[in-house]
């Protein structure tokens, strides 16, 4: 995670995002955001991307291709700068989205499966920590609430060099919505 700042934020999903006040989900929505979120981590697992992608804005698999500054095409759509995506065009990117998003592997629920598990991870070798956790907190979501936030957090462990310290610090945040009964990625932001 060290290296590039990651951002993935949409005109798209800010102008709606705005209109829309922070909210938590009521149980019956927290069962089916769930459910869909581990088919997700199923497809992630499975290196799917057709699955993958159907739990993606459009936009969001844009950027995802152009902040990682990867080689290929300029954009992950069509190139009359149109956001629908093409078979094609989910082929073009999907390496980078599946190594983006292969932490959210880690997210475990909770024992009384109606929310998130936070776990930690240690990596003695190369001194880190990292956190899994994930919310349905409206106060966290902010304007991106109805919805949930998977957080990874990497953080040096207390007895890491200063070298190796440098190397595990990062933060990512993925936001879902939950919107006509679909959870759906509308941005991710990872910072080193």
């Amino acid at each position: 995670m060290k290296g590039k700042l990651l951002a993935f934020l949409t005109a798209a999903a800010l102008c709606s995002a705005a209109s829309v006040q922070a909210s938590e989900l009521n149980d019956a929505q927290r069962a089916q955001a769930l459910l869909q979120f581990e088919q997700l981590q199923t497809a992630v697992a499975n290196k799917d991307i057709g699955a993958v992608s159907r739990f993606i804005e459009p936009e969001v698999f844009q950027l995802d291709h152009l902040a990682a500054g990867e080689s290929g095409p300029e954009m992950c759509s069509a190139g009359d700068g149109s956001i629908v995506m093409e078979q094609k065009d989910i082929e073009a990117c999907g390496a980078n989205v599946l190594r983006n998003l292969q932490s959210i592997r880690q997210i475990a629920l909770s024992a009384d499966g109606r929310g998130f598990k936070t776990h930690k991870t240690e990596d003695k070798e190369n001194g880190c920590v990292t956190t899994f956790s994930g919310s349905f907190s409206a106060k966290e979501l902010g304007d991106y609430a109805p919805g949930m936030l998977v957080r990874i957090e990497v953080d040096a462990l207390d007895s890491a060099t200063d070298e190796q310290a440098e190397g595990c610090v990062g933060l990512t945040n993925h936001y879902f919505t939950f919107k006509n009964d679909r959870l759906m990625l509308t941005s991710s932001q990872s910072f080193p």
